[in-house]
């Protein structure tokens, strides 16, 4: 249709390659030689409708889609082994524009001088396409016209259907304009604050996109904005980040950079310490949720790494705990604390963060709300992680292990899963290297002691047996009750260690108990299997832990006196008999 006599089926096919070439089926189009050669010989001389169109489609199709959209590029098989054939198809594209510049140029400055609305977009749209290219943008910069080009951009980010195409553009050339620009610079800021603040959200990321180029490297232009625009970061979060006025869904990823590289340079970083902005910034990643947790740790990381001064992480931290209010904030704030205090890129900026007790305050009240219990857990056990600066001390003072066994006394299932995972968490931490207590210090280095209290242990065994015994029987759907012994029972798995464990697990029956569970797999094929389908890997947790149970000689003392539960294991497990050899090793 390329090659048909009627100029309009030839614009019109142009026309649909272009839409190809936005869905990023490049590939299909550029390796059709011929379609390449109608393409350049439309732009030379053809009517104006079939050169427009072939611009059109040459614009889309030098961009590259690994740049433009990864996901699309991944879907439409673009990421090939072939990567050099199709370099190969884009510089012949490029070539194409460069061969002739003029032709394109002219064409587009008609466009953008049209003064109708369809041909300003269309030059627009084109330009902001072809000056992402170094190539093709030196092209564009050696033109005499490049002044003139400025001003019809500029008066371009004053019209909404064309401002986001001309900030675009005036990004992409950012370095080459540098010196010709700076008598527009109060122009362009007042059109790219208005974008920003204007409801339209594809504009918004235009115009934040454009103003963070011209930040970073035009000192002229960042001394007018830092001047002109006294609460510039505040409004740029409420404006762009806001849950009721925000930038466009698809462009959050290139928004949160953006507002970065502005937020993060060294002349804006004495705002970011000022307790009226870091409120803003906590209430927007905690309270707003505009962005995703993922995006706000992205943005919240970028920001505290620009500066590892530990007065500006301390005013973040103490916003957090602040705004520390209802369920859904807490869930945010107990994500954030995991990505400053856990492994990560901000404890490796800052080795000696510490931990303070209103923060770990925040884990007992976030895991008293539904939502966000098991993120505290997460945070939890990222403290515990920290195996060289864990604050056992703070953890022990303020009663952390306690307040939460609290929370699983007489608690649903949900809570009391949540409470046995924490539990888990704290009979996993391990002091490396253990400090040496002086003469007065007598304050324990793990929690064994305080698990190993009856009222912790309780918690722990609580109704273990009862869901799959009983209740499980009469066909009651009790995946959440099942899954919420499994932790307890990993959790009593690593205290056996202890003497103390052992002694209380065959003098409260809970090794009877923890029998009863395997036998169900075991002996009851039916039950076996819907037990399985809530939990494939319980049944293999309980034999392991009732093999280390029999390792050590004490239990096997207490085994030998009780012929009966003795028998029961041997259907399940191998039984040592009393004084021979067993390692003690942890399964």
């Amino acid at each position: 249709m390329l090659s048909d006599e009627d100029d309009r089926i030839k614009a019109g096919s142009a026309s649909c390659l272009f839409q190809l070439a936005k869905h990023w089926h490049h590939r299909q189009i550029l390796e059709d030689s011929d379609v390449v050669r109608r393409l350049r010989s439309m732009m030379r001389g053809e009517p104006e409708g079939a050169r427009l169109a072939s611009i059109q489609c040459l614009s889309q199709l030098i961009l590259n889609p690994e740049e433009e959209n990864e996901h699309e590029a991944d879907r439409t098989g673009v990421h090939d082994k072939d990567a050099e054939l199709w370099e190969k198809h884009q510089t012949e594209v490029r070539s194409i524009l460069s061969e002739q510049p003029g032709i394109w140029i002219r064409t587009l400055y008609d466009l953008l001088d049209s003064k109708d609305q369809r041909k300003e977009t269309l030059g627009a749209s084109c330009l902001s396409r072809l000056v992402k290219i170094d190539s093709v943008r030196d092209e564009f910069s050696k033109n005499d016209g490049l002044p003139m080009s400025i001003e019809r951009l500029i008066r371009l980010l004053g019209t909404h259907y064309t401002q986001a195409h001309a900030a675009s553009s005036l990004g992409s050339m950012s370095t080459c304009l540098k010196d010709v620009i700076a008598p527009y610079h109060s122009q362009m800021l007042h059109h790219l604050m208005q974008m920003i603040k204007d409801k339209n959200s594809k504009s918004k990321g235009a115009g934040v996109a454009c103003l963070s180029e011209y930040f970073v490297k035009d000192g002229g232009m960042r001394e007018l904005i830092l001047q002109r625009e006294d609460n510039l970061l505040v409004d740029l979060m409420t404006s762009l980040f806001g849950e009721h006025d925000h930038c466009h869904y698809h462009d959050k990823g290139a928004v949160v950079n953006a507002f970065a590289s502005i937020a993060t340079h060294s002349e804006s970083l004495m705002q970011l310490k000022q307790k009226r902005i870091t409120h803003v910034l906590v209430d927007i990643l905690c309270v707003e949720r505009w962005l995703s947790v993922k995006e706000g740790v992205t943005l919240l990381e970028k920001i505290i790494l620009s500066d590892p001064r530990i007065e500006m992480i301390n005013g973040i931290i103490d916003t957090l705990v602040a705004i520390g209010t209802n369920g859904a904030n807490l869930y945010r704030t107990q994500h954030f604390f995991c990505a400053i205090y856990g492994p990560g890129k901000i404890l490796e900026a800052n080795p000696v963060l510490a931990l303070d007790a209103s923060v770990m305050k925040t884990i007992v009240k976030a895991m008293t709300y539904p939502h966000s219990r098991m993120k505290a857990v997460e945070f939890l056990n990222s403290v515990a992680m920290r195996a060289e600066n864990c604050p056992v001390q703070v953890m022990r003072e303020i009663h952390l292990l306690e307040k939460i066994v609290e929370i699983g006394d007489g608690s649903d299932y949900d809570a009391l899963f949540a409470v046995r995972m924490a539990l888990e968490v704290f009979a996993s931490i391990q002091i490396h290297p253990k400090p040496t207590p002086g003469p007065s210090d007598c304050i324990p280095y793990t929690f064994d002691d305080l698990l190993l209290k009856s009222d912790v242990f309780a918690i722990l065994t609580k109704d273990i047996d009862w869901d799959v015994t009983h209740t499980f029987r009469e066909g009651h759907n009790l995946r959440q009750n099942i899954k919420a012994q499994e932790p307890g029972v990993r959790c009593i798995q690593k205290l056996i260690a202890f003497d103390k464990a052992r002694m209380m697990l065959f003098d409260e029956k809970i090794v009877n108990k923890l029998l009863n569970i395997l036998a169900a797999f075991k002996d009851e094929p039916e039950s076996g299997e819907r037990l399985r389908l809530y939990s494939p890997k319980y049944d293999g947790l309980l034999e392991k832990t009732l093999s280390y149970l029999v390792t050590f000689e004490d239990s096997r003392s207490r085994l030998h006196d009780d012929k009966d539960l003795r028998e029961k294991l041997r259907r399940f497990i191998t039984v040592p008999e009393p004084g021979s050899s067993s390692s003690d090793a942890f399964p």
